[in-house]
């Protein structure tokens, strides 16, 4: 079995300017962990059972790059 972790709220961190860094030092955290995929949240409103739906979801999040481990 694999598992995956799903990072699905892009209010923390609270500053806008470190939400790359936090994505990837939670996604390194992920492999490390031996987890076997990361995902984020591509929807533009909340799912219902993280948040209430009228909660936005931080736009001009975009998350592409490398395999995790050329950024080591």
């Amino acid at each position: 079995m694999d598992l995956s972790s799903h990072y699905w709220n892009f209010a923390t961190p609270a500053d806008p300017a470190r939400i790359a860094r936090t994505l990837a030092d939670s996604a390194h955290i992920a492999e490390q962990a031996g987890f076997a995929g990361f995902t984020v949240m591509d929807q533009f409103f909340q799912r219902e059972q993280q948040a209430p739906a009228d909660e936005r979801i931080r736009r001009s999040v975009l998350v592409t790059g490398p395999p995790l481990s050329s950024l080591a």
